[in-house]
């Protein structure tokens, strides 16, 4: 019987196709601005090429998709990954 590596489960996991909606859009945004054809959950924002112009740009679509507040830049730079800045995203909602 052959065992998968735990960096192909890692691989596995982070190449599933996005679970939510907001991460479904998160993603598509994410293509859009960098003009790649996919990102995985765990992709990295300025790992991707991102800086502070396109995250100022990111932010703008963010709150024009899903209203104002409902991600502080800060959380960007503190956490970048695509399913972490979901998360946090859906969190805000939630709250509200």
């Amino acid at each position: 019987m052959e065992y998968e590596s735990v960096e192909q489960i890692k691989e596995n996991y982070a190449s599933l196709d996005r679970q939510t909606p907001t991460e479904k859009r998160l993603a598509n945004m994410w293509c859009e601005i960098f003009g790649i054809s996919d990102v995985k959950l765990d992709s990295d924002f300025f790992n991707l090429g991102g800086n502070s112009l396109t995250a100022i740009k990111w932010l703008t679509c963010v709150e024009d998709a899903f209203g104002e507040e409902v991600l502080s830049p800060d959380t960007l730079f503190s956490a970048g990954q695509l399913g972490q800045l979901a998360a946090a995203i859906d969190a805000t909602i939630k709250e509200k």
